[in-house]
């Protein structure tokens, strides 16, 4: 690892090829680098890369509004439905908090079932297996249309009909955890 660093250092901003004592061809500065690094860190291992998205993915459009614009919401919301399309409310808490002014899944469920009644299911870590995979059959066979949940829905649900997810309170979550969020869609 050690003469490879070195011979990197000798090759500079060059781009010329160069052989390192160990046998690594490579080039320098662009792709060539990231080519060595990848030896070095995974050897003989096997690795991928990806540069076309999955045939037939949707194009994904991220959009951000203030809580004050939900009501701008609802008449987007009622088109994706009638269009039998499903939509995730995502919420960073199960239970209103008397400490942190964040939305949850109790007070969004009822606020959403009040616009959209008996099309709306909810999901949190605190019910048992039994209940979550009731609510997500529900989902999955498009008998309920939004689905309120915390991050439980995060990793390991697919559902082909969800086009839309609303993240409340999205400054509350990691970037990792957005990611996998929105991975959910699309």
């Amino acid at each position: 690892v050690v003469r490879i660093r070195r011979a990197l250092g000798e090759v500079g901003h060059s781009g010329r090829f160069f052989q390192a004592e160990d046998g690594i061809r490579d080039r320098s500065p662009s792709r060539g680098l990231g080519d060595v690094y990848k030896r070095q860190i995974y050897g003989d291992m096997d690795t991928s890369r990806l540069e076309e998205k999955p045939a037939h993915r949707q194009k994904i459009l991220t959009l951000s509004k203030p809580e004050n614009k939900t009501n701008e919401l609802w008449p987007f919301l009622e088109k994706k439905i009638k269009n039998n399309e499903q939509v995730f409310w995502v919420c960073p808490l199960i239970e209103e908090s008397k400490k942190l002014n964040f939305s949850s899944t109790d007070n969004t469920y009822k606020l959403v079932n009040k616009k959209f009644p008996n099309k709306v299911g909810f999901i949190h870590g605190a019910l048992n297996q039994d209940e979550k995979e009731k609510v997500l059959t529900k989902f999955l066979k498009n008998e309920i249309s939004i689905l309120v949940s915390t991050t439980v829905i995060e990793v390991g649900v697919d559902f082909p009909n969800a086009t839309v997810i609303i993240i409340e309170n999205s400054n509350k979550f990691g970037l990792a955890q957005l990611h996998q969020l929105r991975g959910r869609i699309g």
